[in-house]
C-alpha cells in the first residue's frame, strides 16, 4: 500500500526506492538520537549539545525534503 503510494507520488520507481531508503535512514538515526539522549541522561550544561545535534538533523531533513522537490521539477 504504501509502495503504490509512493509510485503515484513519484511517477518512476527509481524516485520511490530512494525516498524509502533515504526515510528509513532518517527514521533510524532519529531513533539512535533519541536513545542517546535517553541513556545519558543530560544535564542542562550538555542539552544545549543535544538540542544543536537537533537542529542539525531537522535542517538535513528540510534539505532531504526540498532536493525531493527539485529532482521532481526537473523532470516534468
Amino acid at each position: 500500500m504504501m509502495r503504490a503510494f509512493f509510485e503515484m507520488i513519484f511517477k518512476r520507481n527509481e524516485d520511490a526506492a530512494k525516498l524509502n531508503i533515504w526515510s528509513l535512514l532518517m527514521v533510524l538515526s532519529f531513533a539512535a538520537f533519541s536513545v542517546l539522549v535517553y541513556a545519558l541522561k543530560p544535564s542542562f550544561n550538555s542539552l544545549i549539545i543535544y538540542l544543536t545535534a537537533f537542529a542539525a538533523y531537522i535542517g538535513f531533513g528540510l534539505v532531504f525534503i526540498s532536493s525531493l522537490a527539485g529532482t521532481r521539477m526537473k523532470k516534468r
